[in-house]
């Protein structure tokens, strides 16, 4: 409209009103598929936080991604995964199970020394049934036994070969909780450090933008004063759209960073005050 009023009194070229009602056309156009893409994003919200019924006809999201510090630092955040990470529970729960198979097999391979007691109630021949049962009962003729039995395999191949097999699913255990340890500190390790690196990106897209909104203030008193043209006030403009999508999406990946760190030290859950029943 002020490039209208500029063209009719002469200080503008005509050729400017075209140039501003293309970058409207782009702008409406861009607004459209984001409008579109925005309608995708809120269906798929829905279908995750509502798999099954009761799903709502709309969702409007009204969180703005924020930027917060993170409390612990890169060691708890380690000590917090390898306590609460359920691999980590499970490589320990199945190295204890092959502890006592292990155990088992090797008792299977030695001597073994057996002892047993008995006792036997005798009674005397009787008529009837009374006598007999006052005998046993009463304890009137016990008989005892004792007995020991030593055993020794001599050779028990099969027996060795079972201990050899329970050693080996051991040390595969042990194996296997040092590796799933070593991986979920490298999960946290790499959180951290993309975490690290998305903070840096908020703050060094949040300068961008406010650098552009400087440059666009300048160039549209200049074209105010006759010392621009409308394609470099339209440069800026579209210089200070992408600042600000840029910020946008650096905080969206420090959010999505957030709940990557989060993941890693096996407390999303907790995180997000969220229980399983």
């Amino acid at each position: 409209d002020e490039n209208k009023i500029r063209v009719q009194v002469g200080t503008l070229a005509p050729i400017e009103i075209t140039q501003a009602e293309a970058q409207v056309a782009l702008q409406e156009q861009n607004i459209i598929t984001a409008e579109a893409a925005l309608a995708n994003a809120k269906d798929a919200l829905i279908r995750a936080l509502y798999p099954l019924e009761g799903r709502p006809a709309a969702i409007e999201a009204t969180d703005e991604p924020v930027v917060q510090p993170i409390a612990l630092d890169e060691a708890s955040a380690e000590k917090m995964a390898v306590d609460t990470r359920p691999e980590m529970k499970s490589a320990e729960l199945n190295m204890e199970s092959q502890k006592v198979l292990a155990q088992a097999a090797k008792n299977r391979t030695l001597p073994t020394l057996d002892l047993s007691l008995g006792y036997v109630g005798n009674a005397s021949n009787a008529n009837r049934l009374s006598p007999v049962n006052s005998d046993l009962t009463g304890f009137k003729y016990p008989g005892y036994n004792i007995g020991l039995t030593f055993a020794y395999p001599i050779f028990n191949r099969a027996a060795k070969g079972q201990r050899m097999q329970a050693d080996a699913n051991l040390r595969a255990s042990e194996l296997s909780l040092r590796d799933e340890e070593l991986q979920v500190r490298l999960d946290v390790r790499q959180a951290y450090r993309n975490l690290e690196a998305f903070s840096r990106a908020v703050a060094a897209a949040e300068k961008t933008r406010q650098y552009q909104e400087q440059a666009l203030d300048a160039e549209q008193k200049k074209f105010e004063n006759g010392m621009s043209t409308n394609f470099l006030v339209l440069q800026q403009q579209t210089a200070l759209t992408n600042a600000r999508t840029a910020e946008l999406q650096a905080r969206i990946n420090y959010a999505t960073g957030v709940t990557a760190l989060e993941k890693a030290m096996g407390h999303l859950l907790e995180a997000r005050n969220l229980k399983i029943q």
